[in-house]
């Protein structure tokens, strides 16, 4: 986002939402995002134009 001109405003970590054949991928990552927020599957950027 910097490099096309925006400032980050917000970032959110955002759990996949995974299949109930999935669980335990769904638990695992709850588990790592509880470590670092970074760990998440999908990130969501807001970001502002400069």
């Amino acid at each position: 986002m910097k490099d096309n001109g925006f400032e980050i405003v917000r970032a959110y970590t955002v759990i996949n939402n995974w299949p109930k054949e999935y669980n335990i991928l769904h638990k695992i990552e709850r588990f790592l995002i509880m470590l670092n927020k970074s760990f998440g599957s999908r990130i969501l950027l807001i970001g502002r134009k400069k």
